[in-house]
């Protein structure tokens, strides 16, 4: 999918998230999000070679598909689970830091993605979030943090 954007229309046109959070805060939780998103994305391709299929192979492509719809938690699992794989390859610790790394700050990622953040002039960001820990254990985190509007 690809969407275009003429620098004309957008000059003058503010989106409503604008007026409600500074522009570096909104660069950097965007710049933050896609790089989990290609974090993501290259740990779906290793775990596709590391379990046997690598581009080449005609059903490549499912298998990566279907690794990219797994979630986040099940994608560290897989990770987990290949330590042979990785061992032939050299790179099992390396790979194993950045699983221990997702998995330590995987609420953050969700966190940014889902959070409903907001600032105010005088230098508070709130941010509204509901965190899905199951049927029984929804809660709701209202996270209430003071900065200074020069670090945002």
């Amino acid at each position: 999918m690809s969407i275009r954007l003429s620098k004309a229309s957008m000059k003058n046109e503010k989106l409503a998230v604008e007026t409600l959070l500074p522009p570096r805060f909104l660069f950097q939780i965007g710049a933050y999000l896609q790089t989990c998103a290609h974090i993501e994305l290259a740990i779906c391709a290793v775990i596709t070679c590391l379990e046997g299929c690598f581009p080449p192979d005609d059903n490549w492509l499912n298998k990566y598909s279907k690794n990219r719809k797994t979630s986040t938690s099940e994608l560290i699992k897989k990770l987990r689970r290949t330590n042979k794989a990785k061992n032939n390859h050299g790179f099992a610790k390396d790979l194993e830091k950045l699983v221990d790394w997702i998995d330590r700050f995987v609420d953050n990622r969700h966190l940014a993605a889902h959070g409903a953040f907001f600032g105010s002039p005088e230098g508070f960001l709130r941010v509204d979030y509901l965190r899905n820990t199951g049927k029984k254990n929804r809660q709701i985190m209202s996270k209430r943090e003071l900065r200074s509007p020069k670090q945002w």
